[in-house]
């Protein structure tokens, strides 16, 4: 079991990092690129799993209770990765055909005890902090062009996980997520992803370990001021101006509803499949599917609709009980509708792979 632990502990870390590798810019899209680099739907429903941390073991818990009440944990992974659309561009739109991204994350995991509800429901919340840095193109294969893409981001999720009768797991979290530009010290948008979902693991004959997750959110964005907030969802300053000083008056639309508070606020829902597959003592395989899709509520985007499908098949190899060695890849695929083109939303497809490099160690 503390292999299946350590293993999705490190694909939930993985996760994560996979959405920050596309979406963590805080510069200018450059022309010919997705304007959806920052959006909002990517981090929904994804990110609350950054807090996984132990109640990823399911209701084994109930049996293997700790005597403590806090158990502290530090998460530390590097990661070096090609990428077919580093952008996020449609596939006509394409100014940079692909590269290699490198992100190094330390995360801190705090379980806050464990508390039963009853005789059969076992509730074992938990907080989780990390800091991340990606850079685009850190061997420099194109020179500086690409460095105002580096991005640092910071997340703050808490997490109540209430484990259920039969392996059954509901959970509801939230989730603060800032992505900042480190060159300039600036941060111009932020985050809020409160999100339920139900979880289910089953353990198979074969060893394995097969998880199953449904659950929906919301994202909420807000923005330090407009013109901003507008730079940040990777509109061009040119097209930013034209919004903040003509737009609400041309389309009659009260300035309130397009705010920086509401360019990206959206419901969503997704489910997640995965399966943990042994095939040595030390080596494991995770093959994993997940779809989301997004609706926008308010502001530039509303009536857009995004569909995001990922496909993902990692190979862990435990070096040691605290050390993980990765090879990790996932394909994704992403569509949204005739609202979300007319504002110059794109499109896309990429495909990423490379290794990675995890240490988890508990206190």
């Amino acid at each position: 079991m503390k292999l299946y632990y350590f293993s999705l502990l490190l694909l939930s870390c993985r996760l994560l990092l996979a959405q920050e590798e596309n979406d963590s810019v805080t510069a200018d899209s450059p022309a010919g690129g997705n304007a959806d680099l920052f959006d909002s739907s990517f981090f929904s429903g994804v990110l609350d799993q950054s807090g996984l941390g132990d109640d990823a073991m399911g209701t084994q818990r109930v049996v293997d209770q700790r005597n403590s009440l806090f158990s502290p944990s530090i998460i530390f992974s590097t990661n070096y990765n090609y990428s077919s659309n580093p952008l996020a561009s449609a596939d006509n739109a394409k100014i940079w055909e692909d590269g290699f991204l490198t992100t190094f994350m330390l995360g801190f995991n705090l379980g806050i005890g464990e508390f039963a509800l009853g005789d059969e429901v076992l509730l074992t919340p938990s907080l989780f902090l990390s800091h991340s840095r990606t850079y685009y193109d850190l061997v420099k294969d194109n020179g500086d062009k690409w460095k105002d893409l580096d991005a640092d981001s910071q997340v703050v999720s808490v997490s109540f996980p209430f484990f259920l009768p039969k392996d059954f797991v509901f959970r509801v979290s939230h989730t603060y997520f800032r992505p900042i530009n480190f060159r300039d010290d600036r941060s111009d948008m932020y985050i809020n992803s409160p999100s339920f979902s139900f979880e289910k693991q089953v353990a198979l004959p074969a060893g394995g370990v097969f998880n199953f997750s449904a659950g929906a959110g919301l994202s909420i964005t807000e923005g330090s001021d407009y013109l901003s907030s507008l730079l940040a969802n990777g509109i061009s300053l040119e097209e930013a101006i034209f919004i903040r000083d003509t737009l609400p008056v041309i389309e009659g639309v009260p300035a309130s509803s397009s705010r920086p508070t509401n360019l990206q606020d959206s419901w969503n829902h997704q489910i997640a499949l995965s399966y943990i597959h042994p095939i040595s003592e030390k080596l494991i395989a995770i093959p994993s599917y997940s779809y989301s899709k997004s609706v926008y509520t308010k502001g530039r985007y509303l009536g857009r609709v995004d569909n995001l499908s990922s496909f993902g098949l990692n190979f862990s190899y435990a070096l040691a009980e605290w050390l993980n060695l990765s090879a990790v890849s996932n394909y994704s695929i992403k569509n949204t509708n005739e609202n979300g083109n007319k504002v110059d939303i794109a499109d896309y497809e990429n495909f990423i792979g490379g290794v990675a490099f995890g240490i988890n160690y508990a206190f």
